[in-house]
């Protein structure tokens, strides 16, 4: 019993319970108006037959009574008349017609007996013969008049069972109405309202605010809402999980490069000092495995300088910013001079244009040469002995400068274009650094409220740009840099 009423209710909270059964509702009322439109149809059609069937017999009765009318003349004239074998078939059809009607078979009896009479009163005075000939029309007449009134009835059935027709199709048609409405009511009222709270709620969960609670009269949607709950916040623990274990590896990372600098620079001090015979003279091979380990030193102490600043980004410091104005051809003299010292005597041809009529665009010059510098080295890396990188900035409207650098490299893959400015990742042809400069690039340009991006083609070079905000109308007449300088 028990488990009867577990079912009972089951189904009584199922969300489609009442959509069932206003959809059953539907259906038999749509099934109900076509059995009656049937019905009705098939009444007509019989009723039709029987009007077809009467105006028969009434044509055959009037025929009969024309017939007999002709007879009478002729036996009222003549004394040994032939029998008319016309009114005869007239008689043994409408026998054949009022099998089904006794009260007109009375009649045709009758009319037969009189007519019977009247064929054997020949010999008789015309009186009677005309008494007997009356008597026939009178009979016929009344039969006549019979078919009339059945007639009558049968088309008053007719518009009564049109008017009932009409009346059904009315009342099934508002019913079915009704039914769909209260369909739509019950898809609104268990459906639509509780899967717009669940959205509701769903927002809140999705901004770490579980508190709420979802309620429903519906199995299905509360379940539902549960699960949506329970993976929201199962999703919510593991987010600050990861960001407790990625603040806790930040700040490791950041403790070990303050704990890393301060060695590594007294390690390039003393190097510095070796090289320089400060501890006495030192041979070729002795000299070469110190430019090594500086080298080496001078990469560790790079990594650890972006390591501080990209911390000293994330956490929103941007006050150590300075505001210049930007000069871009100092800025990229300055950046060619010390990429063409690290780019492995391939004897690249760079180039850069600057647009005349530049308007003044305020920064932090030492960081957007920082950016630039390292667009450019990471152009060096990728191309090959004698190729071209090209430098521009240019108005690009929308009140923000441009800045692009362009190579003739093999280019980066559309997949990994994606993540380029995430850290810790580099191009396919890009490797051999820490994955950490363009992500820095991107913090400092953001900061600067600009944007960086690259595009790129396989087999076809690439191209880095990013745009700085003109926070001046004021403009650098640059008229005397508008030519291409060959360095």
């Amino acid at each position: 019993m028990k488990q009867w009423q577990a079912k009972f209710l089951k189904w009584k909270t199922c969300v489609f319970t009442p959509i069932y059964g206003s959809s059953l509702i539907v259906v038999l009322l749509i099934f109900g108006q076509q059995a009656s439109s049937l019905w009705i149809s098939l009444l007509t059609y019989q009723t039709h037959q029987k009007i077809n069937q009467a105006l028969t017999i009434q044509n055959e009765e009037e025929n009969l009574l024309k017939g007999l009318v002709r007879e009478e003349k002729a036996i009222l004239t003549t004394v040994n008349h032939q029998a008319n074998t016309l009114v005869e078939d007239n008689l043994n059809r409408l026998y054949n017609y009022l099998q089904d009607q006794p009260q007109h078979l009375q009649k045709l009896d009758k009319i037969k007996f009189i007519y019977e009479s009247l064929r054997a009163s020949l010999p008789s005075s015309y009186a009677i013969k005309h008494t007997y000939a009356g008597e026939i029309r009178a009979e016929i007449n009344n039969l006549i008049e019979l078919q009339d009134q059945l007639i009558f009835e049968y088309k008053n059935w007719l518009q009564q069972l049109d008017k009932i027709n009409t009346n059904i199709n009315l009342i099934s048609t508002i019913l079915i109405l009704l039914g769909v409405s209260l369909h739509i009511w019950f898809l609104h009222e268990r459906i639509q309202i509780p899967l717009r709270k669940l959205t509701t709620m769903g927002k809140m969960w999705r901004d770490e605010n579980l508190e709420p609670q979802f309620c429903s009269a519906t199995t299905e949607i509360s379940d539902l809402a549960q699960l949506i709950k329970d993976i929201t916040k199962e999703a919510s623990d593991r987010q600050q999980q990861a960001q407790v274990k990625n603040q806790q590896l930040e700040e490791m990372i950041l403790a070990l490069s303050h704990d890393l600098r301060t060695p590594l620079i007294a390690t390039r001090s003393t190097i510095d000092g070796m090289l320089k015979g400060a501890f006495g003279p030192i041979n070729d091979n002795w000299q070469e495995l110190f430019e090594d380990y500086r080298q080496a030193n001078e990469d560790l102490l790079k990594l650890i300088e972006r390591l501080l600043d990209i911390s000293r980004y994330e956490n929103g410091q941007k006050n150590h910013l300075r505001s210049d104005q930007l000069c871009w051809q100092k800025i990229f003299d300055k950046v060619i001079s010390l990429v063409k010292v690290n780019d492995h005597q391939k004897t690249l041809n760079y180039q850069y244009y600057i647009s005349p009529n530049l308007p003044t665009v305020y920064g932090d010059e030492l960081e957007i040469q920082r950016v630039v510098q390292n667009l450019v080295d990471n152009a060096a890396r990728a191309s090959e002995p004698n190729q071209e990188i090209v430098l521009e900035v240019m108005n690009s409207g929308n009140a923000e400068v441009k800045v692009a650098v362009r190579d003739q490299g093999v280019g980066i893959a559309p997949k990994d274009q994606e993540k380029l400015f995430h850290r810790f990742i580099q191009g396919q042809s890009r490797r051999g650094r820490s994955g950490l400069g363009l992500y820095l690039c991107r913090q400092i340009i953001e900061a600067h409220s600009g944007t960086i991006c690259v595009e790129s083609s396989l087999g076809k070079g690439s191209t880095f740009w990013f745009t700085l905000p003109v926070t001046t109308s004021k403009t650098v007449d640059q008229s005397e840099n508008n030519l291409w300088n060959k360095k």
